[in-house]
Parts: structure tokens; C-alpha cells; sequence
């Protein structure tokens, strides 16, 4: 590669000093003509000689030029071959299938990087320029309809979650470049959380430099923490301005008049339709409020009578609740006065019952009394009965056992 390098700076060191000779060379022929008009006819074969020699020269530069051109080719040639004999580091990653021939192994190791991290070519990405020309895409119909200038403005809502900072600005350059600035409201962009610092600072950079040429076209929205997809809409939905609101994924390049979500029209179509629906809209909004009116002068008259009937019933409750009110304190006072007579009957009652019962308790009591009394008397007597029978069977046995003592006494003798 060095040898090749050499030779090109040779060659084209070469050129330079042939062309500065031919030029010197060509200006001493002029003067030499100009000095001599007389002696030209005399020097004519010389002239012709150098003339010669000139065109000789003229045909030794363009074969060095030739020589040069294609020792400049030689170094892509070599370049080429040099990078088709380069390893593939990844043949089973999806990225490589039909991508990364000319790739070196640094280039592969960091491409392949990035597509782990973000799932898509962001090796690419960070190289395709933003200015990039675009196929046409759009259908025949509308690339061939012109629209109204006095169209709805739109606001486009970016979604985002650690995307790579090329991909999302190739995205908001082409939306700016693509989008008429009439109908450009605003551009705003919902940050789901993202970690990546360094797209932060990048990103905050670029939206800078955007609203200096362009004030307020950007905004930025934060979250927190990660709310997910749609409440990430919900939240570029809620800070619009625009009459239309488009949203849209990060990862996105618009071409001219560039398709909204299953329309098959563009930015200036979908805001031409909006626009013709509202209209039908306020028509029929307007039918619509017109026939509501007269169904509410129709309710009110309802509800004027409903009230009028209310205000009946309402008066005839207050007269049954007047009424319930007298009959039930009435009732109270009967029940209260029979409860008197009850209680007291009852305590009349009571009483007379505990003086019979008393007086009864009192008769059986004497009576008992008199009874037990009697048969203690009974018992008594009894009692002495069975004392002097007591002694007698004393005295028995004391003779008895005299007598046996008195026998025992005479059989010891004999």
C-alpha cells in the first residue's frame, strides 16, 4: 500500500513539472513568434520541428496522466481485495446475511455492536446522510392532485426509547425538510426513559440548533419512568397545538408528502381531508343541536308539568304525613292511658296476692309450729320412756353379771 502511494505522489509530481515545462516551453515559442514575424518564414522548419516535439510532449503528459488515473485505481483494486479476504467475525448474525462484505474486522466487532444495542443497522445509520434522495412512493392519484394552501396545521408527536441519536435525527430532519412549514406546527419529541446519557446530550445539542434557526419547532417531553407506548402518545397528544396530530415512531425517514398511518394520502391530504370532515362535521353538529333544541323545548314542557305534578303530590304527601302525625300521637296517648290501667291493675293485683300469700304462709306456719311443738312433746316423752327403760336393762345386766360373778367365785372354790 505505501510502495503505491509513492508511486501515485511520483506521477503526480511528474505531471505537474511536464505541464510547468510545456507551459514555459509554449510561452517561449509565443514570444519567440511574436519578436520574429520576419524571420518565421526562414525558421519555418524549425518551428515546425518544435512544434513538433511540443505535440510530442502533450501526448507523453496524457499518457503520464493515463499512467497516473490508473495507479489511483490500483489502491481501490488492492483495497477491495484486501477487504474481501477480511474474516467475517459474525457469519450467523442476521446483520451480516446480505450486508458486510467490505466491512474490516473493527468495523464488524462495532456493527454488530450496535445492532445488539439497538436491534437495527445503527453502523449504517450514523453514516447515510441526512439529505438522502428518497423514491416516490406515493400513488399516482396523489402525486397528481394539488391541494388547498389554506389547509389545518400539524403537529407531529416522536416516540422514543434509547434510540440511536442518528436514526432519530435523520427523522426530525426529514420531517422538517418534508413537511411545508405552513402546516408544520410543531415537532415534539417523548423521551420513555431513556438511560442512554450520551444521547441525551447529543440530542439536546441538535434540538438547539434546530429552534435557534427555528424557534420553539421542537419540544421535549420526559418521563420519569417508563410508561410504555401508549401512554407515551397519550403524553405528546396532551402538549399539542396543531389542528392534526401525527405520531410516529422514532425510527422513520418521511419522502415528499409522506404517507400518515393506513392513508393512502400524504401530510397535505390528510389535513385537506381533516378540514373537509370538520366542515361536514359542523354541519351536521349544527342539524344536530337544532333538533336537540326542540327536543329540549319538548323536555322542558315535560318537565314544567312533571313539576306541577310533583308540586300536587308533594302537597297531597305533606296532608297523609299531617294526618299520620295526628293519628299516631292519638294512638300514643290511648296506648299510654290503657298501659296506666294495666300497670295498675296489675299492682293491685300483685298485692292482694302477696297479702293472701302472706296471710297463708302465716296460718301454715303456726300450724307447723303447733304440730312440731306437739311432736317434740311426743318425742320427748319418748324419750324419758326409753331412759327408765335404759336403767331398768342397766340394773338387769349389773345383777346379771353379779350373779355370774358370784357363780365363777363358787366354782373356783370347789
Amino acid at each position: 500500500m505505501k510502495s503505491g502511494q509513492l508511486k501515485a505522489l511520483f506521477l503526480c509530481f511528474v505531471v505537474v513539472s511536464s505541464l510547468f515545462c510545456f507551459g514555459s516551453i509554449k510561452l517561449g515559442v509565443y514570444k519567440q513568434v511574436t519578436k520574429l514575424p520576419k524571420a518565421h518564414q526562414n525558421d519555418s522548419v524549425r518551428g515546425q520541428g518544435m512544434l513538433k516535439r511540443m505535440d510530442k510532449i502533450e501526448a507523453d503528459i496524457d499518457k503520464l496522466s493515463n499512467l497516473n488515473k490508473l495507479e489511483k485505481r490500483c489502491p481501490q483494486s488492492e483495497k477491495k481485495k484486501e477487504k474481501s479476504l477480511v474474516k467475517k467475525l459474525y457469519p450467523n448474525s442476521a446483520l451480516f446475511k446480505k450486508w458486510g462484505e467490505e466491512l474490516s474486522e473493527e468495523e464488524q466487532v462495532e456493527a454488530e455492536r450496535l445492532f445488539q444495542k439497538y436491534g437495527y443497522n445503527a453502523f449504517l445509520s450514523d453514516r447515510l446522510p441526512l439529505n438522502r434522495k428518497l423514491p416516490d412512493t406515493r400513488p399516482a392519484r396523489c402525486a397528481q392532485k394539488k391541494y388547498s394552501d389554506d389547509l389545518p396545521t400539524i403537529s407531529v408527536v416522536i416516540i422514543y426509547l434509547n434510540e440511536a441519536f442518528s436514526v432519530i435525527k435523520r427523522a426530525i430532519h426529514s420531517i422538517i425538510e418534508k413537511t411545508p412549514s405552513r402546516l408544520l406546527k410543531e415537532i415534539i419529541l417523548v423521551d420513555d426513559h431513556s438511560e442512554d446519557e450520551g444521547l441525551k446530550i447529543k440530542l439536546n445539542d441538535y434540538i438547539d440548533s434546530v429552534n435557534y434557526a427555528n424557534p420553539g419547532l421542537i419540544k421535549m417531553v420526559h418521563h420519569s419512568e417508563q410508561l410504555g407506548l401508549t401512554q407515551a402518545r397519550l403524553s405528546g397528544w396532551k402538549v399539542s397545538k396543531g389542528d392534526v396530530v401525527a405520531i410516529l415512531d422514532a425510527h422513520i425517514e418521511v419522502a415528499v408528502q409522506w404517507y400518515a398511518w393506513r392513508f393512502v394520502c400524504c401530510t397535505e391530504p390528510i389535513t385537506e381531508a381533516v378540514a373537509e370532515a370538520v366542515t361536514e362535521a359542523v354541519t351536521e353538529v349544527t342539524e344536530a343541536v337544532t333538533e336537540v333544541t326542540e327536543a329540549v323545548t319538548e323536555v322542558t314542557e315535560v318537565v314544567t308539568e312533571v313539576t306541577e305534578a310533583v308540586t300536587e303530590v308533594t302537597e297531597a304527601v305533606t296532608e297523609v304525613t299531617e294526618a299520620v302525625a295526628e293519628a299516631v300521637t292519638e294512638a300514643k296517648t290511648e296506648v299510654t292511658e290503657a298501659v296506666t290501667e294495666v300497670t295498675e291493675a296489675i299492682a293491685e293485683a300483685v298485692t292482694e296476692a302477696k297479702t293472701e300469700v302472706t296471710e297463708a304462709i302465716a296460718e301454715a306456719v303456726t300450724e307447723a309450729k303447733t304440730e312440731v311443738t306437739e311432736a317434740m312433746t311426743e318425742v320427748t316423752e319418748a324419750i324419758t320412756e326409753v331412759t327408765e327403760a335404759m336403767t331398768e336393762v342397766t340394773e338387769a345386766i349389773t345383777e346379771t353379771i353379779t350373779e355370774v360373778r358370784m357363780a365363777l367365785s363358787s366354782l373356783s372354790v370347789v
